[in-house]
């Protein structure tokens, strides 16, 4: 997968987020690392191709070369020169970190299915990065007009261990935007989010749905599903027999039943949307249990070759020359 098909400007926004910058007084180093970035990626050569290239333009000399006929820009280059070395610093410790993953000839154009293995755990910062690098890439595919209009769904497994660059809510709200369908899964209701604000937000706005699955906490995503009005009776019971007095009250039960969630059996969830709730059984495959008759077997043919006779070699022998003239020519013949 290549980062450098992302358009110029993009790029730009994208390496500076994929690095972390200060606040406060630190601000000012964060603003010169955003200039030189948009310098050297809208350079008059074009985009980098590649992160060879885009680390030769954090030099000096290489920008007033490219900018030797543009003053503003050139000045801009000379005024961030005792900066760019410990900018070249950052981004080749980055782009070593991240490996040749974002530097290769592939774009997501180039197939139907894409499918990325983020180092989460073993590497969060590098994982983080790459997660919002890709998040780019999509949203870059999405909105390019060069390219054939295609349904784009994003799916993530567990992508709050990679949510540091972009939030998940976030995620929801910019694919909803662009028109790409994003779908998250985790393991339990904590690992949606950071707190409890952020995991209400993420969960509001899956406008597809909610799949549940056995959990031992249902609850927050149970209030989600809301409550359904129903009718309780109650008859009354006098001596061991039913009365005929009763009464009858509208009270509001749960749409999905925490107890019936955390008893959940493999292969069923409940779909929740738009207020309702659908129980589902996936089927398992399995043997039949009846025996399966065997097809008769059928007589295998047998192909006879006749064995091959050597042709006869010997060669003619020519007739029989008669005895006298007068027997081919008859009586009477001289020579």
């Amino acid at each position: 997968m290549s980062l450098w098909d992302l358009p110029p400007r993009d790029l730009a926004v994208t390496l500076f987020q994929m690095i972390d910058t200060g606040t406060g007084d630190a601000a000012y180093y964060a603003d010169v690392t955003q200039a030189v970035l948009t310098l050297a990626v809208t350079a008059p050569p074009g985009p980098p191709p590649n992160g060879t290239d885009f680390l030769a333009r954090l030099d000096a000399t290489w920008l007033e070369r490219a900018y030797t006929g543009d003053p503003p820009r050139l000045a801009a280059v000379r005024a961030a020169r005792s900066q760019l070395p410990g900018i070249a610093l950052r981004y080749r410790t980055l782009l070593s970190r991240l490996g040749p993953a974002l530097d290769g000839p592939g774009n997501l154009a180039g197939a139907d299915a894409w499918y990325f293995i983020l180092e989460g755990t073993r590497e969060p910062s590098v994982a983080e990065a790459q997660a919002m690098a890709l998040t780019e890439l999509a949203a870059a595919l999405a909105t390019s007009q060069g390219t054939e209009p295609r349904a784009i769904l994003l799916a993530c497994d567990d992508y709050s261990a990679v949510s540091g660059k972009v939030a998940l809510w976030q995620l929801y709200e910019r694919g909803r935007s662009l028109g790409i369908g994003v779908q998250v899964s985790a393991q339990s209701w904590p690992g949606l989010g950071g707190d409890e604000d952020e995991r209400y937000r993420i969960a509001a706005t899956a406008d597809g749905g909610i799949w549940l699955l056995r959990t031992p906490y249902p609850q927050p995503v149970c209030e989600l599903a809301g409550t359904r009005r129903m009718v309780e009776t109650a008859t009354k019971v006098i001596g061991g027999m039913w009365g005929d007095e009763g009464s009858s009250r509208v009270q509001h039960a749960w749409t999905v039943d925490p107890q019936t969630a955390r008893a959940l059996e493999v292969g069923q969830a409940a779909y929740i949307h738009a207020g309702g709730c659908t129980w589902v059984q996936i089927a398992r495959p399995k043997p039949s249990p009846l025996p399966l008759p065997q097809p008769p077997a059928q007589p295998v043919p047998t192909v006879v070759i006749p064995p091959q006779t050597e042709p006869d070699t010997a060669p003619e022998q020519p007739p029989p020359s008669p005895p006298a003239l007068d027997d081919a020519f008859g009586a009477g013949a001289r020579p």
